[in-house]
């Protein structure tokens, strides 16, 4: 039996935390009931395993710098913090993303899911101006999902082995890669599954307005994260309506509200705060939308299992249960069919409304919007377990939970190029060891050989935006063009470098582009022998550490030459012969891919 702790205060924490779990998982009892010291204690174990999913979260956090899309988040919570908006001008520099400039004329990003910048700059705030104070506050919210979607798993399926779902996601590496970002990930997970609580057990709670105030206050952050997220949601409360239990006057009453906050909101969304997707939705025509919409829905559950979101191979273990019980077997086959139904239902309501917009060359799907699918998947999981569980094979559902939570073999990824491997241990790994990327060999450079006064352009451009974070006092220049909306209201207190057209760089950093290919480039914008390699860096060039695992790397890569995988370092030794020779679309997409 787990207990608590023998001191005598930490046996009094240890049981508020245990009554605030069980106040989650049994909304509807005031006395929850009394279980004998020697009994086992769900609720407990979903507290236990919370911790233990903290433990393997919080560690190393801070190992490995942050990646661009971290790196524009924290740069942007930070000017909010500072300033009360938005906005890309610190007075140095200028986040923004892709030469154009994604912000309006007055410099100020108009939409984003927002509560990720807030989020952002409270924790950059409060626990230190550093990659790991930046990750702590995202981490300790997203850590929340578990418990959530064990309270959820347990008033929507009726079952009492919930911690199961704690067990899975607490051990899930794609989970805790997820939550370790400064972006709307762990924010829409802990909302995204508040929210399907809430609709579980707003039907039968006492206090009904309470709880509703609530579902309002889970759908406006859960918007506010990710609308994308908030459309999910949608999909699976009209989904649930199958079920009788759900037909009811309260949960009719919510799902109402839910739908009118849900169309106003995308009604301010397309109309006021990003009027460029409706147009170009507009623009793009209805067959193109409807190839869109099909292709993605082919794409995502393909990605779904190569992205280890859904280990689709646990399906078989609960066809061979389903064989061994017979009739009896109906139920919980009935449950993981709901459960794939809500699935679904995610998948097509974040693909009718995704930006993405999947070309000829797109071989990936944005699976940054269907996060939602890894703890369905531990919900999947734990009904497959029951259902094993009434086969009376002894071993057999203990055995596929240590299949499930220890190996990528249920995702069959095994039999392709990704091969065998415990993601489990290699994330162990991994936070144990603080290896040097390539990001942070730049970083470490431009501290100590470059000086505040000197200009730096980097390659790809979308890398500019992590040293823009670690390095607000150095200066970067041929950030955007002067075609941005706001080049010609700002040019006057904006530095004239900034702009692509003016920008004579003292330091051009390049990662992935062999030596005679960036000497050419160079001679064709600022004529021949104005810079000179200076300097290459033996790392690997490319950012390993985004939390999709096809394209992470759980360890250092090895590099046979640096001079095509490494960081080259070319230096002005000379004026330039001429202002920059290529137009700023051209020049982006020369360097950038």
């Amino acid at each position: 039996m787990l207990s608590c702790p023998v001191h005598p205060q930490s046996t009094v924490k240890c049981w508020v935390v245990e009554k605030e779990a069980e106040l989650i998982l049994d909304p509807d009892h005031s006395e929850p009931p009394q279980q004998s010291e020697k009994s086992f204690n769900p609720h407990r174990v979903v507290v236990y395993l919370t911790l233990l999913a903290a433990l393997l979260a919080f560690w190393g956090l801070g190992n490995n710098d942050f990646w661009d899309d971290e790196a524009f988040t924290a740069v942007y919570g930070r000017n909010l913090i500072r300033t009360g908006t938005l906005i890309g001008w610190d007075g140095r520099n200028l986040m923004d993303y892709g030469m154009m400039g994604f912000v309006n004329e007055d410099m100020i990003k108009t939409f984003a899911p927002r509560l990720q910048y807030l989020v952002a700059g409270l924790s950059l705030q409060i626990f230190g101006d550093s990659t790991a104070g930046g990750r702590f506050l995202f981490v300790f919210i997203g850590l929340f999902a578990i418990p959530l979607a064990a309270a959820w798993f347990k008033h929507e399926f009726d079952s009492d082995e919930f911690w199961i779902v704690a067990l899975i996601l607490a051990l899930s590496v794609p989970y805790l890669l997820y939550i370790r970002q400064v972006r709307y990930y762990p924010l829409g997970l802990t909302s995204f599954y508040g929210f399907l609580w809430i609709w579980a057990v707003i039907g039968r709670a006492r206090h009904f307005r309470w709880w509703f105030l609530l579902g309002m206050v889970s759908l406006y952050l859960l918007i506010s994260s990710q609308y994308l997220y908030a459309a999910g949601a949608v999909a699976v409360a009209i989904i649930s309506l199958v079920r009788p239990r759900y037909r009811n006057r309260r949960n009719l009453i919510f799902l109402a509200a839910i739908v009118l906050v849900g169309l106003a909101s995308a009604t301010w969304i397309l109309i006021f705060s990003n009027s460029g997707l409706l147009e170009q939705t507009v623009d793009s025509g209805t067959t193109a939308q409807f190839s869109k919409f099909a292709r993605l829905m082919f794409m995502v559950p393909r990605d779904a299992v190569r992205f280890e979101f859904f280990p689709v191979g646990m399906l078989l273990f609960a066809a061979g249960g389903a064989m061994v019980l017979g009739r009896a077997r109906i139920t919980h086959l009935r449950s993981i069919l709901l459960a794939l139904a809500y699935g679904m239902g995610i998948v097509t309501a974040v693909s009718i409304f995704s930006p993405q917009i999947p070309g000829s060359t797109t071989t990936d799907a944005d699976m940054r919007y269907y996060v939602l699918l890894i703890p369905l998947s531990a919900v999947i999981g734990a009904k497959i377990y029951e259902l094993l569980r009434e086969t009376g094979f002894r071993g057999v559902p203990e055995l596929f939970l240590v299949i499930l939570i220890s190996s990528n073999v249920l995702t069959l990824n095994f039999l392709g190029r990704i091969g065998l491997h415990s993601r489990l241990v290699q994330y162990v790994g991994e936070v144990m060891n603080d290896y040097t990327t390539g990001s942070e060999a730049v970083s470490r450079y431009i501290e100590e050989e470059i000086s505040t006064e000197e200009c730096i352009f980097i390659v790809p451009t979308y890398m500019n935006t992590i040293q823009l974070y670690y390095h607000p006092e150095h200066k970067f220049c041929g950030l955007v063009t002067n075609q941005a909306p706001f080049a010609k209201k700002h040019a006057g207190e904006l530095r004239a470098d900034l702009f692509w057209e003016n920008a004579v760089p003292d330091y051009v950093i390049a990662g992935g582009r062999p030596p005679d290919q960036m000497s050419q480039l160079l001679t064709e914008l600022y004529g021949r022998n104005t810079y000179e390699l200076e300097a290459v860096l033996p790392v690997f060039w490319a950012n390993v550490t985004r939390p999709e695992i096809p394209w992470r790397s759980f360890s250092p890569i090895a590099i046979q030459d640096p001079l095509v995988h490494g960081v080259l370092i070319f230096h002005r030794t000379s004026e330039p012969a001429h202002p920059p020779t290529i137009g700023a679309l051209e020049i982006e997409k020369y360097i950038h891919f």
